[in-house]
């Protein structure tokens, strides 16, 4: 097997922790040993909730007309070929935390729609910024608390686009608020909660 040549620390791991199915929540376990008298008392170290997602999900996405996308900061490979006719499917893996991405328009209409398998939609929720970003805006772990919520253009299926192949009907088609229309690259992103 190609995994029994790789040393087990160049192996992930990922630690699930799941319930105890012989407890419940109205019950009290006692222990059944004493501690030692000489027993150090622990801390647990304090742990931090990171959005991500619990499985493998496609992502599903179009735009008008030049997009570059990113999963938690790696650029991947997109099949939209500057054509928003194609519809680019990218698996996220689990514990994918952010989808990152850019879209310039080249004339006339511009916008960006996209879906998961799982039920996340271009909506107002994304974050969009027409400014030029600062180095590292497509990472996981940027701040994009100061970037604006998108700006709803329509609803999949609008003129001039019609549905496009394999993104959901509730997804909106959105950019970044306020822009003149025209000649323009905008870059948002969204959180997996």
């Amino acid at each position: 097997s190609p995994l029994a040549a790789l040393p087990l620390a160049a192996l992930p791991l990922q630690l699930l922790t799941l319930p105890d199915p012989t407890t419940s929540s109205s019950t009290t376990a006692s222990p059944t040993t004493a501690a030692p008298t000489n027993a150090v008392p622990t801390t647990a170290a304090p742990t931090t909730t990171v959005p991500t997602t619990a499985a493998p999900k496609m992502f599903n996405a179009t735009c008008d007309n030049r997009m570059l996308l990113y999963v938690d900061g790696i650029q991947v490979v997109s099949e939209n070929d500057n054509d928003w006719r194609k519809t680019s499917s990218i698996l996220l893996p689990a514990g994918t935390r952010s989808v990152a991405l850019s879209c310039q328009d080249v004339g006339q209409q511009e916008g960006f729609i996209a879906s998961t398998g799982d039920g996340e939609i271009t909506d107002s929720s994304w974050k969009c910024s027409s400014e030029v970003p600062p180095s590292g805006w497509e990472l996981a772990d940027y701040d994009d608390t100061m970037w604006t919520d998108a700006e709803v253009l329509g609803p999949h299926g609008m003129n001039p686009w019609g549905m496009r192949p394999v993104i959901s009907e509730l997804a909106k088609w959105i950019w970044a608020p306020g822009l003149p229309r025209g000649d323009t690259t905008v870059y948002c992103r969204k959180y997996f909660a």
